[in-house]
């Protein structure tokens, strides 16, 4: 049966973080305005659950409209994944992480001058991290041929492949002083943006175990009450602090018909909600 990391790399992977300055992300009440973060949870607490076998469903066939491929066609353009007016209506999260370089953008570490190459801890604790929380089928074999720059000499990993019909990237460089780990996912095929759809492409791109943690009763899950649809969605879970939310126990999410992005972050600690 697959295994999530061992305690060795999780002490360590929770040292490194514990290294970068913390702050909170924003909740939403009912009328949209910003309302202060959740309560502190427990800083202790046991070791993540282990991740099992990627849950995924198989790309739609329905005859959906194939994905925009600018990122694939124009590299140094980037791909704006949340249309500029609308950011300022977002978490602060999500607007630092809107826009990402495109895959052809990205530099191959082993075409990267020495004096930009990324230390080898940040390349691990990279690897470390996105490992447990990646379907397996989505994480590449040899994940550091998989690692690139950008021309803001941010670090990502390119998860997935077009064949498989969703592809993505992870860095831990998208909202600069915000300590947190980013995903955006790509789907070769468009679906309404509602919360049946988010649930199927969560379904379909994180491990078993962050999957089911996802779907569990006991996981508090909130719905932006004005971004909900049909072309965009925000929602921002609460994750178990006795599971995958040792490490990260918030995690905010926006899709549109062929994009997610989501953003996990550190508890909020001695911060003014942003």
């Amino acid at each position: 049966m697959p295994t999530g990391p061992s305690p060795a790399v999780m002490v360590a992977i929770a040292a490194v973080i514990a290294m970068v300055p913390i702050v909170g992300m924003l909740a939403f009440s009912s009328d949209g305005t910003p309302a202060p973060p959740p309560p502190p949870l427990p800083q202790d607490g046991p070791a993540p659950i282990p991740a099992g076998p990627g849950d995924g469903e198989p790309p739609p066939t329905d005859g959906s409209p194939p994905a925009d491929d600018s990122d694939d066609t124009d590299p140094g353009r980037g791909v704006d994944v949340v249309p500029a007016d609308q950011r300022p209506r977002l978490s602060p999260l999500l607007a630092a992480a809107s826009a990402w370089p495109a895959d052809t953008a990205l530099v191959p570490l082993d075409r990267v001058p020495e004096a930009k190459q990324p230390p080898a801890s940040e390349v691990n604790t990279l690897i470390e991290l996105v490992r447990p929380l990646v379907a397996e089928s989505l994480m590449p074999d040899e994940p550091a041929s998989k690692l690139g720059r950008d021309a803001k000499d941010r670090l990502f990993l390119q998860l997935g492949d077009t064949t498989q019909g969703v592809y993505g990237q992870a860095s831990l460089d998208m909202t600069a002083d915000i300590p947190t780990l980013a995903f955006r996912w790509t789907w070769r095929s468009a679906r309404e943006a509602s919360e049946d759809t988010l649930a199927k492409r969560l379904r379909q791109v994180t491990s078993g175990g962050l999957g089911s943690e996802l779907e569990s009763p006991g996981t508090e899950r909130r719905t932006h009450p004005l971004i909900k649809g049909p072309k965009q969605l925000q929602a921002t879970y609460q994750l178990d602090r006795g599971g995958f939310g040792v490490t990260y126990p918030f995690l905010v999410l926006y899709i549109t018909d062929t994009t997610l992005i989501a953003i996990f972050q550190q508890p909020a600690a001695n911060h003014e909600p942003r």
